[in-house]
Parts: C-alpha cells; sequence; structure tokens
C-alpha cells in the first residue's frame, strides 16, 4: 500500500511540472466574425479621461474556427453563434469585423492592468445572476462600471468617476440593485465559473461564458491528469501482478 501512495505522489508530482510546462507554451485561440449588437441602446458614459457615446448592449459573434482545435480549448466548447459584453471600453470593434482573439483566464484580462481576481468574481457573479433575466443595455452598462469605476466610490451607476448621466437612456436603478447585490459580502448566489475573457490588441475585449451543456470545460491539467495518473497506476497495478504471480 505504501509503494502504491508513493507511486501516486509521484506521478502528481511529474504532472504538476509537465502541466505548469504545457500551460505556458500553449496559446488558446478563437476567430470570430462580430455580427451585431443584440437589442442595443445608445448610451452616454461619464469616466476618467474624454466622455463616451455608445452602443450597450450584447455583443454577438459568429464562432469561424479555434486553435488548436482541441477540448482543451475553452473556445472549443463555445456555440457556434455565441453572445459576450464588451470589456474593453477603450477600443472599438467595427461591424462585420473578422479576427482571433486570445481565450484567457477572466482574471488576467487587460483592463489598463490586469482585471485580477476580485473585479473577475464581482463579474462571475453579476454573470450567475442576471445574464438570462438581465435586459443587456443595463446588462453591458453594470459590466463596465465594475471594471472602470474606483472601487473607493462604491459601486453606483450614477455617481462616481463613471457613470452614465441620464436615467432615460437605460434603468440606473435595475443597475444599482444588481450592483448592490452582487457586492454584498454575504452575497451566496450564483457563481458563473466558466467565464473566459476574449482578448486581442487590436479590437475590443470581451467576456464569454463557456457553452458545455453541463459539463466541465476540462483543462490541460485536467487532462494531463488524467493520462498521466491512469498510465501510472496501470503500471503500478501490473508489476504488482507480475510479482505476486
Amino acid at each position: 500500500m505504501k509503494g502504491m501512495l508513493r507511486a501516486i505522489l509521484c506521478a502528481v508530482a511529474v504532472l504538476a511540472a509537465m502541466s505548469a510546462i504545457s500551460a505556458e507554451a500553449t496559446t488558446y485561440e478563437v476567430t470570430a466574425k462580430f455580427d451585431s449588437v443584440i437589442n442595443r441602446k445608445a448610451v452616454h458614459l461619464v469616466k476618467p479621461g474624454p466622455d463616451l457615446y455608445v452602443y450597450a448592449g450584447q455583443y454577438w459573434f459568429d464562432k469561424l474556427g479555434v486553435s488548436p482545435d482541441v477540448a482543451a480549448n475553452p473556445a472549443y466548447w463555445l456555440d457556434e453563434e455565441f453572445g459576450g459584453y464588451c470589456i474593453d471600453i477603450q477600443q472599438e470593434i467595427n461591424w462585420n469585423y473578422t479576427g482571433t482573439w486570445q481565450i484567457e483566464p477572466l482574471a488576467n484580462a487587460p483592463i489598463g492592468q490586469a482585471m485580477g481576481q476580485e473585479r473577475a468574481e464581482l463579474l462571475q457573479r453579476l454573470w450567475g445572476k442576471h445574464f438570462v433575466s438581465g435586459p443587456y443595455p443595463e446588462f453591458q452598462v453594470a459590466v463596465w462600471e465594475l471594471l472602470v469605476e474606483n472601487p473607493a466610490n462604491g459601486y453606483n451607476v450614477t455617481t462616481g468617476d463613471f457613470y452614465a448621466p441620464y436615467g432615460n437612456e437605460v434603468n440606473r436603478t435595475t443597475i444599482n440593485d444588481w450592483l448592490l447585490e452582487i457586492t454584498d459580502a454575504a452575497y451566496d448566489g450564483p457563481v458563473s465559473n466558466l467565464m473566459y475573457a476574449m482578448t486581442s490588441s487590436s479590437t475590443q475585449d470581451f467576456a464569454v461564458l463557456i457553452e458545455t451543456g453541463g459539463q466541465m470545460v476540462p483543462e490541460p491539467v485536467t487532462l494531463a491528469g488524467l493520462a498521466l495518473g491512469s498510465a501510472g497506476l496501470i503500471g503500478y497495478l501490473r508489476k504488482r501482478k507480475g510479482s505476486a504471480a
């Protein structure tokens, strides 16, 4: 039994080293065509720097291909048509634009600096709680509020460094209710853990939810662990059987 435990621990150690190398070497990408902004509204926004007049809504894409085309690439699990929300208010995207985005963990997404785990978790809460039921323009403005506002100001789309000045463009009460709910320290609602960032240096970045039909997206570490762990265990059992004979 000690020998088996030793073999498993050894396999885990080797797996960790191999998966670290694999994770560094692999770039996951999706090529997609931007179709439209669903249920869009033109919204005025005040932010640090120039004020903006932009479309807010759900961005819609046609998936054209993924690289590498393997299950370990989260984009492999995206629907052929999929929606996302802009997390890059500094850049623009042209109608019918076709491009390639890298797929990264949400917390790594650049928003001037890396988004970080705290903002990523708030976005995962917002998505988990209100993605289906929430109106698209309000949802997009809430996403921007979480990513652009200085946390020291609190999250309120009517005030602060980032806000929407006109309540007739989006329902600011609805947005603020969502923000108050998900930033509550006692929040225990749903969290969308299968969110990733589509990032590009030449156009807008987006947050997307990987659709898996109820299956978990297999990470490279998981796939390598299954292969290495199974091989190690089979080898050990064969060796033990040969010794017993």
